[in-house]
């Protein structure tokens, strides 16, 4: 993993911790049935042309195409409404060359025009070399920066009064996103502004002035897009100034997701990444319904009035952006509490506090050791399940571990193998998940004797183990070729129990550790 990756992967982690922290328990009607179905490609390209197919399932309705980078996307954020307004679809492509998913989509569009948005140092001139080869007219929109390739856009496309016109910052793009797909909703521009100012320039108080409008809309809060600039706006053309906005990106996109009804839809996009987002708006726009950003895996705080009331939930990207538990409407549990079965416990991320001892610890299948008893239960109907069905017998081994049991095992481990040893393998005291009472070590047996939990990997009961353990609610915590993530060597025989929903999507999704799910950062050390 990069340095780059990782460091952002950290500020991820902090922000979605602090997220998950404000959310509380999903109040959905249990009357209120809710479907849900996912739209995505191997990629952000692919996602974007499989959110045209969606969108635009009879090609002939669409008369333009507009061409995006996927990889410096700012230029793009005004696309969308345009797209909108004018019957358009919006394509994502690299910089360098058309990607085939796009040149694909574009065959089957057929459009009369494509309109490249950005410079040549955002979309290259190759792509406009072989975007001529795909339609008879190639036009390019573009300015010296975002804010300009956005007035230009606007001008182009919204050439006459607009009722509204909304403003969104061009320094980060969540909520010009959801914006976008409100604006594209009810047909209305969004100019990008650089929302710290405390005035608009000339050029954006030009372009207010020609669009005339009797409001302005800012999307976000005072620390998004500021009080003066939005008078400043609205005073340029003697219009009412209004905001959609909240305390952060997952409130402002409920906020802007209730100023207009829909039909029982919402498109539920990350709000960690925001590309899939950009393609989303115009789907928005053909379905009537709003983009809501959410935590990748749950729903909470302040997304849940968005969603209580759905119909039908539309994952916008492959898992690895929303998860397939957001289908379902999961309540968002904590992550960094000690009694919740999501804490998440590794090398960076001690319990709180260190000397955490469960509350409802119970012995489990008549052995001393202990887990939390919704564990306990969970881990004795697996060990009936594999017997049953033919695996054989499965014997707890080493449950719940105090920090004083653990101090004892980690100052053993690195007495007789070293530290550097020992920590791929014994976890220091307060980092280990046994402390949790979620965890458990197990050993396969026969009809005489148990082997060692190094034999169990390669067991019967380990094989129906990682095919069967996610019916139970349990992952296995440690896969092999996972070190340089989670900072252990791979233990078959670690169980770590999340919850049924969350371990079935766990596998299900393709995912191999608890850190990439919960998007918490690499821990290979301390």
């Amino acid at each position: 993993m990069s340095m780059r990756r990782a460091a952002r992967l950290l500020t991820i982690g902090v922000a979605l911790t602090a997220a998950v922290a404000m959310m509380g328990t999903l109040s959905a009607d249990p009357a209120q049935a809710v479907t849900s179905s996912r739209v995505s490609g191997g990629d952000r390209y692919g996602t974007s042309a499989a959110i045209s197919r969606a969108a635009f399932p009879d090609p002939t309705s669409v008369s333009r195409v507009f061409l995006v980078a996927g990889a410096s996307f700012a230029d793009g954020l005004a696309a969308g409404p345009a797209a909108a307004a004018t019957g358009g679809a919006v394509l994502m492509t690299h910089r360098a060359a058309l990607t085939p998913t796009a040149a694909t989509e574009i065959r089957r569009i057929a459009p009369k025009e494509i309109v490249i948005v950005g410079g040549v140092g955002v979309v290259s001139s190759e792509v406009e070399r072989q975007a001529r080869a795909l339609a008879p007219t190639v036009t390019r929109v573009s300015g010296d920066d975002r804010y300009e390739t956005s007035r230009r856009i606007v001008e182009r496309f919204f050439p006459g009064a607009e009722p509204t016109v909304y403003l969104a910052t061009g320094r980060d793009f969540p909520d010009a996103l959801s914006g976008g797909a409100l604006a594209a909703r009810t047909g209305a521009p969004v100019l990008l502004v650089d929302g710290v100012k405390q005035s608009v320039d000339n050029s954006t108080r030009q372009a207010l002035e020609r669009l005339s409008a009797d409001k302005v809309v800012a999307f976000g809060g005072t620390g998004v897009v500021s009080s003066k600039l939005l008078a400043s706006a609205s005073a340029a053309t003697s219009a009412s100034a209004a905001r959609l906005g909240g305390s952060n990106r997952y409130e402002t996109s409920t906020r802007i997701e209730a100023a207009v009804a829909g039909n029982g839809e919402v498109l539920m996009v990350t709000g960690l990444d925001f590309p899939d987002a950009l393609s989303a708006i115009q789907l928005a726009a053909v379905r009537n319904a709003p983009i809501v950003l959410t935590v990748p895996y749950c729903i909470g705080g302040s997304t849940i009035p968005a969603v209580s009331s759905a119909t039908r939930l539309t994952l916008i990207g492959g898992p690895g952006a929303v998860r397939g538990l957001v289908g379902s409407r999961p309540t968002c549990l904590p992550t960094r509490t000690a009694t919740s079965p999501w804490v998440m416990v590794n090398k960076k991320t001690a319990l709180r506090p260190p000397s955490y001892v469960p509350a409802d610890l119970r012995t489990v299948g008549g052995t001393s050791e202990r887990m939390r008893a919704e564990a306990a239960t969970a881990l004795e109907r697996m060990i009936a399940a594999a017997k049953n069905e033919g695996a054989g017998r499965i014997k707890p081994g080493s449950g719940y571990r105090s920090y004083t049991t653990q101090t004892y095992l980690y100052n053993n481990a690195v007495a007789s193998k070293g530290k550097t040893r020992a920590e791929l393998g014994t976890a220091r005291p307060g980092h280990s998940e046994h402390q949790t009472g979620w965890t458990m070590d197990v050993v396969a047996c026969t009809s005489s004797y148990c082997s060692g939990i190094d034999d169990f990997g390669g067991s019967p009961q380990g094989r129906w183990t990682v095919k069967n353990a996610h019916r139970f609610g349990f992952i296995v915590r440690y896969e092999p070729g996972y070190t340089s993530i989670t900072g252990y060597a791979s233990e078959p025989w670690h169980l770590r129990y999340v919850g049924v929903p969350l371990a079935t999507d766990y596998k299900k999704g393709g995912f191999h550790t608890l850190e990439e799910y919960l998007v918490y950062p690499a821990a290979p050390a301390y």
